[in-house]
């Protein structure tokens, strides 16, 4: 009768083993997939966090009021950038880039091309982040004035796109 005690608790104890070993496996399936999905999730959230800053640098470079159309009064032009500001925006920016538009722009490529009636390429800033893992672009259609260009005192107008390339 002993014998048979003790073969019924060893298999009762091979039993409990066996469940323990089950679960374990389970448990670390379940913290395998778990990790998985966090860093999904992660990556997904940075993802956002590049588009939400892409839309807010083009936003302050499309209202810069360094490049920005005015009529004379304070009152700006809508999605209107001035040729001849922006072509001369390097100067400012040259002295101010490291402190003040670091700031508002960090790591970023601004530039403003033009379609119609010239093409040409202007480079509002330049900061590439030369270690970036991301890279998000904006484009945003905007109205050019050349004041050079013009005609009799009235300004040349012409189409053309921003580029906002934000760098993670």
């Amino acid at each position: 009768m002993m014998i048979m005690n003790n073969k019924k608790a060893q298999v009762q104890m091979t039993e409990t083993i066996a469940i323990l070993f089950i679960f374990f496996i389970l448990v670390g399936l379940g913290i395998s997939f778990y990790a998985k999905y966090r860093v999904v999730a992660l990556d997904d959230q940075r993802e956002e966090l590049l588009q939400a800053r892409a839309v807010r640098t083009t936003l302050k470079a499309l209202f810069l009021p360094e490049i920005l159309c005015s009529r004379g009064s304070a009152e700006p032009e809508e999605n209107c950038v001035d040729v001849l500001k922006a072509k001369n925006f390097q100067k400012v920016l040259g002295e101010y880039s490291n402190d003040y538009y670091f700031e508002m722009f960090s790591y970023a490529n601004i530039s403003l091309f033009g379609i119609y009636p010239l093409s040409e390429k202007i480079v509002i800033y330049e900061n590439p982040k030369l270690d970036h893992e991301n890279t998000e672009k904006t484009y945003f259609i905007v109205t050019l004035r050349d004041e050079t260009a013009g005609v009799s005192g009235v300004p040349a107008y012409g189409y053309g796109y921003m580029i906002v390339e934000v760098y993670s």
